[in-house]
């Protein structure tokens, strides 16, 4: 138990009365000392014989914030007393909620909303029950619900993966797994421009007037790789739509049954388990940084997309694609402006991609997705 800002000044009044009256041997003084300090004492009693009972449990409502969606900070208060609970003030940062007396075995809650406007972590602070005398001068108070830190993720679209042979992307995945015989060895078949010459079976070749090479099953994309430029100056929505495409890639990826890998000029590198779980963390904290590192190759094996977005293909990034880039690896750059490659897209929101990224997994030919 301790004194609020008003018992202090009743104790003040008190003590101050009580040495005046001793000095001055003035009755009514000692009366009205006595008086106060008597309150302070009634009041102290009073709170230490009814402490509250209650239990609290702070929940964040839903349990996965993304930016734009509707959120609270929903406190359930459960008395579990045999008796009527005494009236109690939640503590919450800046924020105070009154709980007036509850029945046995109730329970009440006590809302309000969480800014879900930008990405970002939320710090919510602990939260106290603050239980106090009817004037107000003495109050217990104790910790129920530690610091707490909310993660508001970037906003993500449901997205279409590419699969081998449908869409401009998927041919290219096809054209991959042809290339590079990659699955299940089926037999030999002529010879055609593009065929990687590993491929080639010399001997049954020299049995036969055409050039022969091994001919493989056809294989899904296996891997997803996103990359995404922190490095090159931005400007401020734009950086925005990049994390919240990143963001989606992610997810979209491992709902596909991909292995997905999230990498950073900034030196962040995601792989393994939970990577979308960890993605969230970090897309909600990452922020623009001049010093870019190099991206490291994909140790993963299969066919499979690596996905640059950054704002042209004149950054660092993209020119230097081959650095982490392999050939089983089909590549794709998201940009803001033009030129656009063959397999990239032009886009400067999230919305105008979720129609680019539907053509290029769907279209046979380049989609128009640079307006």
């Amino acid at each position: 138990m301790r004194l609020t800002a008003a018992g202090w000044a009743v104790l003040g009044v008190g003590v101050t009365a009580l040495g005046t009256a001793r000095t001055l041997q003035l009755r009514e003084v000692w009366m009205i000392a006595a008086t106060l300090l008597m309150t302070l004492a009634v009041a102290a009693v009073l709170v230490a014989m009814t402490p509250d009972r209650l239990e609290l449990q702070r929940q964040v409502i839903p349990r996965e914030v993304q930016v734009g969606t509707p959120a609270e900070i929903r406190l359930d208060v459960h008395h579990p007393g045999d008796r009527w609970s005494p009236t109690v003030t939640l503590d919450v940062g800046h924020e105070r909620h009154r709980v007036p007396p509850l029945a046995p075995h109730t329970a009440t809650s006590v809302t309000w909303p969480l800014t879900t406007s930008a990405r970002g972590v939320h710090h919510l602070p602990a939260v106290v029950v603050r239980r106090l005398d009817p004037l107000g001068l003495v109050q217990r108070v104790r910790t129920v619900c530690d610091p707490l830190e909310v993660v508001v993720a970037p906003r993500t679209l449901a997205l279409d993966m590419p699969r081998a042979g449908a869409g401009m992307l998927g041919s290219m995945l096809l054209h991959r797994a042809r290339q590079f015989g990659v699955g299940e060895f089926e037999g030999l078949r002529s010879y055609v421009e593009g065929d990687d010459l590993r491929l080639v079976h010399w001997k049954a070749s020299a049995r036969s007037v055409d050039l022969l090479v091994r001919q493989f099953s056809m294989e899904g994309a296996r891997r997803c790789t996103v990359v995404l430029d922190t490095s090159t100056p931005r400007t401020a929505d734009g950086f925005e739509t990049a994390v919240a495409i990143a963001a989606s890639l992610i997810e979209a990826g491992e709902l596909a049954g991909l292995t997905p890998r999230l990498v950073t000029t900034g030196g962040l590198d995601l792989s393994g388990d939970d990577v979308v779980e960890q993605a969230r963390i970090h897309l909600a904290r990452v922020q623009p940084d001049r010093d870019a590192r190099p991206v490291e190759r994909d140790p993963a094996e299969g066919l499979g997309l690596v996905i640059g977005i950054t704002p042209s293909v004149d950054s660092d990034l993209w020119r230097d694609r081959q650095t982490f880039s392999d050939p089983m690896l089909v590549p794709i750059v998201i940009t803001e402006r033009p030129p656009v490659p063959r397999s990239g897209l032009c886009v400067t929101s999230l919305d105008q991609f979720a129609v680019a990224w539907q053509a290029l997994v769907t279209a046979t030919a380049t989609p128009g997705a640079s307006s």
